[in-house]
């Protein structure tokens, strides 16, 4: 039980961290929807911890749909976008690895191929249902084809990018931790 509540608080503070590295990218002005790390950070929590971190990624959606995002006026509005968007990645998961297309559960015999794929799905998954849920609620259709295009393409790269960075540079991350620890 104990490990349950520190995965779900490491992926609390993962989450709430990638969402905080939005804010010094608005600097650029280059829109919010291409620097998607808070997507990236959740996939990572994800493929490190399986589904059982769902709860933590609830929180952390619904601390910033409610307290940081636009979306805050609208309680029920930002409950569901948050359910929704923390859901999507399970149910990707839980897909692939109903399916047989890969076993996501696995990291030591894991292929990139099959995280990009996670992340793709993930990405179409969300963002459909994100629209779907919003066309409800506001006119989309004469900008969906942008809505679209700009929330998927913000999860490939931010999902991508990340997943990518912390595979690529872990093992000088561990050894520096490591470093520390020991001279201590």
């Amino acid at each position: 039980m104990t490990e349950f509540i520190r995965n779900n608080l490491i992926t609390y503070l993962v989450v709430m961290l990638g969402i905080a590295f939005i804010f010094p990218l608005d600097a650029l002005e280059l829109g919010r929807e291409y620097y998607v790390v808070a997507f990236g950070a959740k996939i990572l929590v994800f493929l490190l911890y399986g589904i059982s971190i769902l709860p933590g990624v609830i929180l952390a959606k619904l601390t910033y749909m409610l307290y940081i995002s636009d979306v805050g006026a609208d309680p029920t509005m930002a409950v569901h976008l948050s359910l929704i968007s923390a859901a999507m990645p399970a149910i990707a998961m839980y897909a692939m690895n109903f399916t047989g297309v890969s076993n996501l559960r696995d990291l030591a015999h894991l292929d990139f191929r099959h995280i990009v794929f996670f992340i793709g799905l993930t990405s179409i998954l969300s963002s459909l249902t994100k629209f779907i849920y919003m066309s409800n609620f506001m006119a989309l259709d004469h900008q969906a084809a942008q809505f679209l295009l700009q929330y998927i393409s913000g999860h490939l790269i931010g999902g991508t990018l990340i997943v990518y960075l912390v595979v690529k540079f872990s093992p000088q991350i561990l050894s520096f931790i490591s470093r520390i620890v020991s001279v201590k």
